[in-house]
């Protein structure tokens, strides 16, 4: 996965709440275990994690670009089966990828605007599409259609 995983690890803050590090960031104390799977440690219980754990990009295989991507493309009005033709996604990969999206709405959106460098408007007509046309979306991706 393509993250900077310096930038991440700093962000990073041990759960473990009998540590003496619980919820605290900057510390020192998490240490890598290994950058290539993108795994910390906590110096101080010796507890482990990735450092994705409680983000939407949790166990995605997926480059973070290349969902972003797919993602703004379906808020922007392109249709599902052109995104799979041009980027290979396809139809359920895509559909679970909104699923994820909509239940970690307020993460997204923050690094939509601080990362993928769009402004609120261009947030705000991401979200518009998923709540709007995503309804349908998210019942296919669950069978109930």
């Amino acid at each position: 996965m393509d993250l900077d995983f310096d930038k991440y690890k700093l962000l990073q803050y041990c759960t473990n709440e009998s540590c003496k590090y619980h919820n605290q960031i900057g510390l020192g104390n998490i240490c890598t275990l290994s950058s290539k799977n993108n795994q910390v440690y906590c110096n101080g219980c010796k507890s482990r994690w990735v450092i994705t754990k409680d983000t939407f990009f949790y166990d995605l295989r997926s480059e973070k670009a290349l969902i972003i991507s797919v993602l703004k493309d379906l808020s922007e009005g392109k249709g599902q089966r052109a995104i799979e033709r041009t980027t290979g996604v396809c139809l359920a990969t895509q559909r679970r990828w909104l699923s994820r999206a909509a239940n970690h709405v307020s993460q997204i959106s923050e690094y939509l605007e601080r990362d993928m460098h769009l402004d609120r408007v261009q947030i705000d007509e991401f979200w518009s599409f998923i709540f709007k046309k995503g309804e349908s979306y998210l019942r296919r991706a669950s069978g109930t259609l």
